[in-house]
């Protein structure tokens, strides 16, 4: 407990964003009166069963949402590279506005293979896409005839890569709408939002249920989606103008976005056209709901005018020097426009400036 205390107060730091530096790093004061101490799970409550899970790619999306299923009273494992050795030894620190949470190391289930984990219940994949390539080694050690596959990941096609690999198996799509950053090793931030929308790669109704008991005694707002790939669309039309942006302005936070007029219209231009692409495409696979994009636009613009000075995932990537989500996040969604035949001369314009930036960061 002391290990991690001292954990919380060395993270409690800001830095000016200057050219070239770092994100700036805004915590909340966590006292240690309001952490969640969780020495072992709890059982969960009201005859819900107790799951395997395995969370594949422990970054700050798989440790929130695994450490909220994990104080559910789930039997979580996580995956880990980076952060493997100081879980380990000092645990996990989770600061949100939905309430704290401190596991101490021994409450904590951390491997760094698949094959140590062994078959789960439930497989969390909260990769990033271009990880996607790894998937089949990553999850195979996990999953058994009857494991269920939850993606909580960025991007177009997510769903359609895990179920050619795993065709037997339910595969859904879990879309985040959450302000989250995994600030130093061992430590996340949760300053906003969490709902988490889910949809099943197939659309089954009853498997879906199977999705919401999962979250059921958790503090995550868990919506179901008639279309999967209607809400894969409807978080699209956050991330590509946002995300987006964000990174095409060298690592800029969403208020900069937001507060700026012609960056502003930008993005509204933008957020139009991927409602454009999105409904499109939603027609072309005979997908009844379409967006709104008069509802869509006022309510994503309405998150991000609350969020503050938020950093997106990837002009945290851009800033850190790390490979950017190119593919699944934006050349699928542009390509996908390309096909339909939809005009999209600022999203493109975007992209393109995405682009530039990843072969600038590659010629480093």
């Amino acid at each position: 407990l002391v290990l991690l205390l001292r954990s919380v107060a060395a993270a409690q730091a800001r830095f000016q964003p200057g050219l070239g530096s770092k994100p700036t790093t805004v915590l909340r004061h966590v006292p240690c009166k309001y952490l969640c101490l969780s020495s072992s799970p709890k059982q969960p409550s009201d005859g819900i069963q107790r799951k395997r899970i395995g969370v594949v790619g422990s970054g700050a999306v798989g440790l929130y949402y695994g450490s909220r299923l994990l104080e559910a009273g789930h039997e979580v494992s996580f995956l880990c590279r980076s952060d493997a050795a100081v879980l380990k030894e000092k645990g996990l620190i989770v600061s949100s506005v939905l309430g704290n949470m401190l596991f101490p190391a021994h409450s904590l289930t951390i491997h760094t293979r698949s094959q140590d984990i062994g078959e789960v219940d439930w497989v969390i994949v909260a990769l990033k896409s271009y990880s996607l390539t790894q998937a089949e080694s990553l999850l195979k050690p996990l999953v058994r005839p009857n494991t269920r596959i939850l993606a909580i990941m960025n991007g177009l096609g997510i769903e359609e890569v895990l179920a050619s690999i795993f065709p037997s198996n339910p595969v859904f799509g879990g879309m985040a709408f959450v302000c989250i950053n995994r600030v130093a090793p061992g430590f996340v931030d949760h300053s906003a939002y969490g709902k988490l929308q889910v949809g099943h790669f197939g659309d089954d109704p009853k498997l879906l249920a199977e999705a919401l008991s999962l979250f059921q005694c958790s503090k995550v707002e868990t919506v179901l989606c008639n279309s999967y790939l209607a809400a894969r669309w409807e978080k699209l039309c956050w991330n590509l103008p946002f995300n987006g942006m964000a990174v095409a302005m060298g690592g800029v936070t969403t208020d900069v976005i937001v507060n700026d007029a012609d960056l502003r219209a930008h993005a509204n231009d933008a957020m139009r056209e991927v409602v454009a692409i999105a409904n499109a495409d939603l027609r072309e696979h005979g997908v009844l709901d379409f967006l709104d994009e008069k509802a869509v636009m006022e309510r994503m613009f309405g998150l991000t005018d609350n969020m503050g000075p938020y950093w997106t995932s990837t002009a945290i990537d851009l800033r850190e020097n790390r490979q950017l989500e190119l593919d699944y996040l934006f050349s699928a969604p542009l390509q996908r426009a390309t096909d339909l035949h939809v005009p999209c001369p600022a999203l493109t314009s975007i992209i393109r400036f995405i682009r530039g930036q990843a072969r600038k960061r590659d010629r480093k």
